[in-house]
């Protein structure tokens, strides 16, 4: 007579289903994984384009310093730098090409914290200080200060620009909040495309009869930075600073506005 054992699994001290929860990889250790390294790898990317960006930028810097519808010779602009204005071509260096340099690295990246900034905190991807209205609001309050009050240097005009471009924001968001709902992206990009076409053809109309406002808006408005000064640098520099700061305290903002609508949608999932 065979003897069948009728001992289950508890008699035999195994545990159902152990065998095949050993045999089981670990998926989260390897998502885990997954994810670290993709995200060293992004990092890394980061870093290289940052440093290729830098690279860039210096050759440039020196380009603008050493080349110019002028040659001069390199130890000429090497003994501009060190301070000599012996000749004239030391005073171009330092008189000019410098200047321009500087002028550009500082309005360069006002700009693109500019758009940055507007694009963040209207959540439209597209959205640029033209599109929603900041140019043609500034633009068109410096006309007014050069063609009613006569100031034509920049460092005098700068504050109107900065009045103008306020107050074209301030409108065009009460218009995109018009009904008492949100101002959104669609609303506000119309916004600000109708205060632009308006203040553009104000701005037209004042430049049509005063020459001095044409010529002023003109150089002003294509963004040439041709004869401008360190003064310029000066004047500009404290809103550029305060600008990054408000791009600064703005990140945190919309970095917690991001982390609370990701929370809500998961929340309504």
């Amino acid at each position: 007579m065979v003897a069948v054992s009728t001992a289950g699994p508890r008699a035999t001290g195994a545990i159902p289903g152990s065998g095949a929860r050993g045999s089981r990889p670990d998926s989260r250790g390897s998502g885990l994984d997954a994810r670290g390294s993709g995200l060293a790898s992004s990092n890394a990317k980061r870093t290289l384009a940052l440093v290729i960006a830098l690279a860039v930028l210096a050759s440039t810097v020196l380009l603008s310093i050493f080349v110019g519808a002028r040659a001069i010779a390199p130890e000429v602009v090497w003994e501009s730098l060190l301070g000599s204005r012996a000749t004239e071509e030391h005073v171009m260096v330092l008189d000019l090409r410098i200047p321009h340099t500087v002028v550009g690295l500082v309005v360069g990246p006002a700009l693109g914290l500019c758009g940055a900034l507007i694009q963040a905190f209207t959540r439209n991807p597209l959205a640029d200080p033209g599109l929603l209205g900041v140019n043609a609001g500034a633009s068109f309050v410096v006309t007014l200060a050069v063609g009613i009050f006569g100031f034509t240097a920049p460092g005098q005009y700068v504050w109107f620009a900065l009045i103008g471009a306020f107050l074209a924001t301030m409108l065009v968001y009460a218009m995109g909040s018009v009904g008492g709902g949100k101002a959104t992206p669609l609303a506000l990009t119309l916004a600000g495309v109708a205060i632009s076409a308006v203040l553009g053809g104000f701005t037209s109309a004042i430049v049509l009869k005063n020459i001095d406002a044409l010529n002023v808006t003109r150089f002003w408005g294509v963004g040439s930075i041709g004869g401008r000064s360190m003064e310029v640098v000066l004047t500009c520099l404290p809103l550029i600073v305060l600008g990054v700061l408000t791009v600064c305290v703005g990140g945190i903002y919309l970095a917690w506005l991001l982390v609370h609508e990701q929370v809500t949608k998961k929340g309504r999932q």
